[in-house]
């Protein structure tokens, strides 16, 4: 209660030095965040180019409340640049947005009003899609649109299927995405692969495209570059537009007498 009693008077003081007395922008932008800086932390403040430092400590991480939009932020080290409104936090790095059921890890994040970043990858939960997704590379979340870019290679998981590949672009206000780049989908016995995988949980369809490739138990489809194969999760069945290849598997018995 000390450490964040302090840091709420820190933030204050350091409000007051950066804005002026006028308490209309003071109260502003001390009820959007709240950072709780745990005992034997860390605070710093450059008045000139208006950066506060917050350090804690391994198992003791600095926190922050975000008020609008909704948001919870824990790590080592933050350091929040008040003229951009931007935290840049790092080591052990935990965000989660409640209304939007996202939770994220990562070691480097930049959190705005506008955008969560994850320059170095990290690993997303998504709730409310039963998704996990884990980024190599770079991954971006627009907060007032709810859509989500990752680049650099990524592992996607759903409730009973896997997607791998490079990028990956998606919405959360209708539940889809657009995958490519090496892409491998599997779904229970199901394998495919494509140039393009575009994914509507709405709808339950997995759309494959560019040169698709779709296996099963007993068989395979291969398609041409315009080619595209939809298969619908739930049901399992399969339909195809344009040119395809299809073989199917059959066990060959030998009799007794050989023949």
């Amino acid at each position: 209660m000390r450490a964040k009693l302090f840091c709420l008077i820190f933030l204050s003081i350091a409000f007051l030095f950066l804005f002026g007395l006028e308490g209309s922008a003071i109260d502003k932008v001390a009820s959007a965040i709240e950072v709780i800086v745990p005992a034997q932390g860390l605070t710093e403040l450059d008045l000139k180019n208006q950066i506060c430092l917050y350090q804690g400590h391994l198992g003791a991480p600095v926190r922050v409340v975000i008020s609008s939009p909704q948001m919870r932020l824990s790590a080592v080290q933050i350091v929040y640049d008040l003229e951009n409104r931007s935290l840049v936090a790092e080591k052990q790095v935990e965000w989660q947005a409640e209304k939007a059921g996202l939770q994220a890890t990562s070691e480097k994040m930049t959190v705005t009003a506008e955008l969560v970043q994850l320059p170095t990858g990290g690993e997303i939960t998504f709730a409310q899609e039963e998704m996990r997704l884990v980024i190599k590379g770079d991954f971006c979340y627009q907060v007032p649109e709810t859509t989500y870019q990752a680049t650099g290679g990524f592992f996607l998981s759903g409730p009973d299927w896997t997607l791998e590949g490079q990028d990956l672009e998606g919405n959360l206000n209708n539940s889809s995405f657009v995958a490519s780049g090496a892409l491998s989908f599997t779904h229970q016995q199901v394998e495919g692969e494509g140039e393009v995988i575009s994914y509507n949980k709405n709808e339950g369809t997995m759309v494959l495209s560019g040169s698709p490739v779709f296996r099963w138990e007993s068989g395979w489809l291969h398609g041409e570059a315009e080619t595209v194969i939809i298969y619908y999760l739930e049901t399992g069945k399969v339909k195809t537009e344009g040119p395809t290849k299809i073989r199917f598997a059959q066990e060959m018995g030998v009799n007794p007498d050989g023949n």
